[in-house]
């Protein structure tokens, strides 16, 4: 995956502002109805680089104390840990999406429950591509990502896990969309839209415009696929109602209408010519062969 930095032009240390003002800039040659794709990715490494720049803040606000390492554990800690009896990396590394919910409570029994979270944070985090059904299990029975998780989840750390499902997600919608089974992509699409850790403003805006970028990029959607992942979300393109960039919505709203006008245009020709329309469809789009405009 190519680093954010790099698809943004700046380095590693870029502030807030100069990562908005960037975007912002890089936004003019990569508009989403001229190469939907490019425009996903600058989203999302935009998404990236403000997770990152918000998280060296945060670390920079803190007093220095806090910031200074902690110091080595006591040695009734290690006595505790080394009686323990338990390998808990190796715990962790043999957990799995069906076996979590017995792991943690055996982490419980141990009282090494935040101990388990934190390794199997950092093992989600390590391989998240090859994680995903481990970080949905998480946000499952762990919480990870509400307001019940139990284990401290940086933003940076938050915002991976979070993209290594929608990435996922969103592969899955398109070869769904590609394939014809658009019902099936919209109770999907439900289905995610209502899970806790998408109640998150910025998390559930981010969701709503890789929809969108999905929407205007594939050639196979229809007027009523269009109308339904409005109602999911609860769009409305009378009163201007919508997530993310303008942009990003005015090239939807003109896709809609590209949508309709085809399917429109399709009718005319599929039906006999019987108005000045559709005589009109039929002469431009089938015309007559060449015997039968002589005659």
């Amino acid at each position: 995956m190519i680093d954010c930095w790099s698809v943004l032009e700046l380095n590693n240390d870029a502030d807030e502002r100069s990562i908005k003002r960037q975007y912002a800039r890089l936004l003019k040659v990569n508009r989403p109805d001229e190469d939907p794709v490019a425009f996903q990715n600058l989203r999302d490494a935009y998404e990236e680089a403000l997770q990152r720049a918000r998280s060296r803040a945060d670390e920079d606000d803190q007093p220095v104390m806090l910031r200074q390492p902690l110091p080595a554990p006591l040695l009734t800690t290690t006595v505790i840990e080394q009686s323990d009896g338990m390998d808990w990396l190796q715990q962790v590394r043999q957990t799995t999406a069906q076996n979590l919910p017995e792991q943690q409570q055996l982490a419980m029994e141990h009282g090494q429950a935040e101990r388990f979270q934190q390794l199997l944070l950092l093992e989600c985090l390590n391989d998240s591509a090859r994680r995903v059904e481990l970080i949905k299990a998480a946000f499952q029975h762990l919480r990870w990502l509400t307001v019940w998780q139990s284990i401290h989840i940086s933003s940076y750390q938050q915002h991976a896990l979070a993209e290594a499902i929608l990435r996922e997600a969103f592969e899955a919608f398109s070869a769904l969309i590609e394939s014809g089974q658009h019902a099936r992509f919209i109770e999907e699409l439900q289905t995610l839209e209502q899970q806790p850790w998408l109640t998150e403003l910025e998390r559930r805006e981010h969701l709503q415009c890789r929809c969108m970028v999905l929407l205007i990029a594939s050639p196979h959607v229809t007027s009523d696929l269009l109308e339904q992942a409005r109602a999911v979300f609860g769009w409305n393109l009378q009163q201007n109602l919508h997530p993310g960039p303008e942009d990003l919505w005015q090239t939807l709203r003109q896709r809609y209408e590209e949508v309709e006008y085809a399917e429109h245009l399709q009718r005319l020709l599929d039906a006999k010519p019987s108005t000045a329309e559709g005589k009109a469809a039929h002469l431009m789009f089938k015309p007559p062969r060449l015997a039968a405009r002589i005659r």
